[in-house]
């Protein structure tokens, strides 16, 4: 029953990772300084944290880039894992 407010984006993803840095795993940002949305911070929190860990777990290198074209905002998590395979 979270009720949408505004957030940044960029915020919420380099606090994640800044706490995987910390962790010693190999993460980076890129993009926007800033990418204000409407949101459900905690639910959207959420979301990209199951996001990233399933990247640093199938992957070692996980890069994170933000773009904003003022109309919509664009969250790319990529990681060097191997990927679903085609069967699943």
């Amino acid at each position: 029953h979270e009720q949408p407010r505004p957030l940044d984006v960029v915020t919420m993803l380099t606090t994640i990772v800044d706490f995987e840095i910390d962790q010693g795993r190999s993460i980076r940002y890129s993009g926007v300084r800033h990418a204000p949305i409407m949101g459900k911070p905690v639910s959207i929190k959420r979301a990209f944290w199951n996001i990233v860990g399933n990247a640093l777990k199938f992957g070692e290198n996980v890069s994170i880039m933000i773009h904003d074209d003022g109309a919509s905002v664009i969250v790319d998590i990529s990681d060097d894992g191997p990927g679903i395979a085609d069967s699943e």
